[in-house]
This record gives structure tokens, C-alpha cells and sequence, in this order.
């Protein structure tokens, strides 16, 4: 269990200065080592299906490989529009990917609400061919003793369009992270968020766009 922790980032890294995960998660942390099981309601043209997933280049991502290989998919054909909730994302390690296909309007809604005391590392990817249109909201919720990291990556073909509304009340550590990839001319992309903090709630809202 040691070496988990000791590959979870902390504050001597600058891109972590805010949000020390290291120093907030401990060996008896409910789901350090469990894969999540997360909940999908989607339209009956969104396909869901488990796959075999590609290996990641972000921190978190390399974690949750440890203990999956495996990673939840969804796919919405080309010209068409769904929508698809996400929900009981309580513990452990997930990872999700989506295909949105040419033209096709995607509308994700999330929510993060975990268990008391646990660590919640989920993992998105989002890949959206030309003129596809991504509507993402997510709304987290986690208890004041609850440590989440949530990474998105969204990569943007020509002409993609993506509103994005983030609504966060923190937790012992929370960081909801999107890097968005722009992967041709004419994207068009509103990322909003706000959150709403007691106590000794933590927040960390993170972009990175390119």
C-alpha cells in the first residue's frame, strides 16, 4: 500500500502546490485500491459498453491503471443526440472514455457524491470528431472527509463545441481538472464553474487549454 502513496502527487509539485493529495489520503483510506463502479442512465441511442483501455499519460490516470485495465465507454453515432447521467461514484479508481461522431450532441451530467472518509480517482476521456457538440455538467457533492480527483481530457476535432458548467462544494480535498485539446480550426469552448465552500472544505478547479 505504501507504494500507492507514494505515487499519489503532493504539494513539492508545481502543478499540485493546491492540492496535496499525498498528505490527505492514509493506508486505511476506503478505496485506495478498489475499482469504482459507477452508475450509467443513458438515451437508447448511447451505446455504454466496458473495453479495454489505452494507457494514460496523466499521474492519476497511471494509478487507476494499477488496478483496471478495463474502462467504461460511450459512444453516440454520428449526427445523433443523446445524453447520458453518471452517478455512484463513490470509491476507488474508474476510468471512462467517450466517442462523439461527426455532428453528433452529447449532453453528460455528473455527479460526484462519494462515501464518508473514502478516495474517489476517476479518469475521462473525451474525444469528439468534427462538428460534434459536448453539453457537460457536472455537480460535486462529497462529504467533508471525502478526497476526489476527477481528470478530463476532451480532445476537440474542427469546428467541436463544448459548454461545460462545473458546481463544486469541496470535500477534505477535491480537484476537478479538464485539459482541453484543440485538434483543428473553429472550436468553440465555455468552460464556467463556481463553487461554494464551508468550513474546511477544499476546491481546486483546474484547466488546461492547448
Amino acid at each position: 500500500m505504501t507504494d500507492i502513496l507514494q505515487q499519489l502527487p503532493h504539494r513539492r509539485l508545481e502543478a499540485w502546490k493546491w492540492t496535496d493529495v499525498q498528505r490527505k489520503v492514509g493506508e486505511d483510506t476506503i478505496g485506495l485500491s478498489v475499482v469504482m463502479m459507477p452508475k450509467f442512465t443513458a438515451s437508447d441511442n448511447v451505446v455504454v459498453s466496458e473495453q479495454d483501455a489505452h494507457p494514460s499519460d496523466h499521474v492519476m490516470g497511471q494509478l487507476a491503471q494499477r488496478f483496471s485495465n478495463k474502462r467504461w465507454m460511450v459512444y453516440l453515432a454520428a449526427g445523433q443526440s443523446g445524453d447520458v447521467l453518471i452517478e455512484d461514484m463513490q470509491a476507488g479508481h474508474g476510468r471512462i472514455g467517450f466517442m462523439i461522431e461527426s455532428g453528433a450532441e452529447l449532453t453528460i451530467t455528473e455527479y460526484h457524491k462519494g462515501r464518508a472518509g473514502a478516495f474517489s480517482n476517476i479518469e475521462l476521456n473525451i474525444h469528439m470528431a468534427e462538428g460534434a457538440k459536448l453539453n457537460r455538467i457536472i455537480v460535486q457533492n462529497d462529504p467533508d472527509n471525502h478526497t476526489r480527483i476527477a481528470t478530463t481530457r476532451i480532445a476537440a476535432e474542427e469546428g467541436a463545441d463544448i459548454q461545460q458548467f462545473t458546481l463544486s462544494f469541496g470535500g477534505a480535498l477535491t480537484r476537478l481538472e479538464t485539459r482541453l485539446y484543440g485538434e483543428g480550426k473553429d472550436i468553440n469552448a465555455l468552460l464556467n464553474g463556481a463553487y461554494l465552500l464551508a468550513d474546511n472544505r477544499h476546491a481546486d478547479l483546474t484547466s488546461h487549454m492547448q
